[in-house]
């Protein structure tokens, strides 16, 4: 919003509401949208915080905040590939060692490095592993 960028707030909020396609909203969730959806659409937002049983006016309460522990990701997604050919993708712990990886990025890639001679690893953090193979 800072930025001017209204198109990517609202998409953001569409996203959110997206992650709900069960049809049901924890009321917590309800009022978090409609508290952040108020600067785009006031007229209606205090219409809906009314219907929600408040008596002050939503642009006058506490705006949401968030807990950053939950935004960290414990999981990271690795693409392995033999001589620059995507093989396969696997997922691992953030933290994990690099020989870690290149052991998980070999058992996902298995079937490709099978009866081949690993001539070179090569990793690029957090994202891939490729191994450069002579057949």
């Amino acid at each position: 919003v800072d930025g001017m960028r209204f198109n990517t707030a609202i998409s953001a909020m569409m996203e959110y509401l997206n992650a709900f396609s069960g049809g049901t909203m924890p009321r917590a969730a309800y009022i978090a949208l409609v508290r952040v959806l108020n600067p785009f659409a006031p007229h209606l937002t205090e219409e809906m915080w009314e219907k929600l049983g408040n008596d002050t006016m939503l642009a006058l309460s506490d705006w949401p905040t968030y807990d950053a522990s939950k935004l960290a990701k414990t999981e990271m997604t690795i693409v392995a590939s033999v001589n620059g050919k995507r093989a396969a993708e696997f997922t691992i712990a953030v933290g994990a060692s690099e020989s870690e990886i290149v052991d998980a990025a070999r058992t996902a890639a298995g079937a490709k490095l099978s009866g081949c001679e690993i001539i070179k690893t090569i990793v690029v953090p957090n994202k891939l592993v490729n191994f450069v193979v002579k057949k």
